[in-house]
């Protein structure tokens, strides 16, 4: 599913070159734009519910990785849907680190976490630093 046309209308570090990808790094929607969808599709397939990636952050909470938002997002969905498609958050308690090892464990390579989506990780937005906070510990 094609959604990139929503960091041309809506700026944030991660959308727009021009801004900074650690100090502007909240795109507002967009956690609630991938539910949306995903659930719109679940709703197409017949299936009763949505997984999203949100993980335990160490650098930045912002309002769309909370639970009160799941919760809301969830009654939302079912408004919008007309019958209720649960959101599970299978990663809440992981740290990037934890992805990682669990992504090793099942034979997955080659993965980096790293919000700017060029081939190299870039080492200093959010995603990219607390990946060096956790494989400190």
């Amino acid at each position: 599913m094609d959604l990139s046309g929503f960091g041309q209308v809506i700026a944030s570090g991660l959308t727009n070159v021009g801004m900074d990808v650690k100090e502007d790094a909240f795109t507002p929607g967009r956690n609630f734009l991938f539910l949306l969808m995903g659930s719109a599709y679940a709703y197409q397939v017949g299936a009763s519910s949505v997984a999203i990636g949100l993980l335990a952050e160490q650098f930045s909470l912002f309002p769309d990785q909370r639970q009160p938002f799941l919760v809301q997002a969830e009654q939302a969905i079912a408004a919008a849907m007309g019958r209720q498609i649960k959101v599970l958050t299978p990663l809440i308690e992981f740290g990037k680190a934890d992805v990682v090892r669990l992504a090793t464990e099942k034979g997955v390579a080659g993965t980096y976490s790293c919000h700017t989506g060029n081939s190299q990780p870039c080492g200093r937005c959010i995603a990219c630093l607390e990946f060096q906070f956790n494989e400190g510990e």
